[in-house]
């Protein structure tokens, strides 16, 4: 992050470096994304996100809510944390209606609530020829030789076995002979995806590739575009498709991708 942005990077383990830090700071913004659920991982991470703003707040920093998808929110605990630390905040936005209507509903009142974009949308696509320049292995990866192109993202969540992974291989292999495509797997989490791209990749009787290259979000964004179609989990693969004006199917794997 900080070599990629120039900006001051702080372990987000370092308790102790984190407050030092927020005393300094005119304001604490949480956000963007999908940070206060409990219902992917091991659930600590709404306790996680909750806890820095409530430190933030005792030492006196105002608080911004920024874009965030709410929920779900499953657990009793949890709920109550939300309306009781998020009232203390100075003001809130979240990327879609379901987001504002949870916080309503759980109680959070005090701050003005508004509705606003997911910030991906201000992201800007690198032109293709400098990603080229940069990555010479994309001037492969996108040449289909009249093929269409088809991008796929996937993501480990609950229920996402074997089975569902043996689904995926059928579907790309059925792609491949029916329609000649080129099936390419894109990683957003990197080292998450990669891994999954790669066993989907194992189970399929024919070719495809695997972007093994971390590129930028806004590189990312200029490769996606020269796609046919995008098949995404992730919710970005979405959103980053809709950018581009590229079709795409969303797998309903979480309210966030409804919403």
């Amino acid at each position: 992050t900080s070599q990629t942005y120039q900006v001051k990077a702080i372990n987000r383990l370092h308790l102790i470096d984190i407050m030092c830090c927020l005393r300094d700071t005119d304001l604490f913004i949480s956000g963007g994304g999908g940070l206060l659920q409990d219902s992917t991982g091991k659930g600590w991470s709404i306790l996680y996100y909750l806890g820095l703003i409530l430190i933030a707040k005792i030492i006196k920093v105002p608080v911004m809510i920024y874009a965030q998808g709410i929920g779900p929110v499953n657990k009793q605990i949890n709920k109550k944390l939300i309306k009781w630390i998020l009232n203390k905040v100075d003001l809130i936005t979240v990327r879609d209606n379901p987001s504002k209507e949870l916080l309503e509903n759980l109680g959070v009142a005090k701050p003005s609530i508004y509705v606003n974009s997911d910030p991906v949308f201000l992201l800007k696509k690198k032109n293709i020829n400098n990603v080229i320049n940069s990555h010479p292995f994309i001037r492969g990866l996108i040449n289909s030789d009249s093929r269409p192109l088809i991008g796929i993202s996937v993501r480990e969540y609950k229920g996402n076995g074997l089975d569902s992974k043996r689904i995926f291989a059928q579907a790309a292999d059925y792609l491949i002979e029916n329609y000649k495509a080129k099936i390419i797997f894109f990683p957003f989490k990197f080292d998450e995806d990669v891994h999954i791209s790669k066993e989907i990749v194992s189970l399929m009787k024919n070719k495809a590739e695997v972007l093994k290259i971390k590129l930028e979000p806004e590189e990312l964004l200029s490769v996606l575009s020269r796609l046919s179609l995008v098949v995404g989990v992730r919710l970005h693969s979405i959103i980053f498709s809709s950018m581009a004006n590229i079709p795409f199917i969303a797998f309903n794997y979480d309210p966030k991708v409804k919403h």
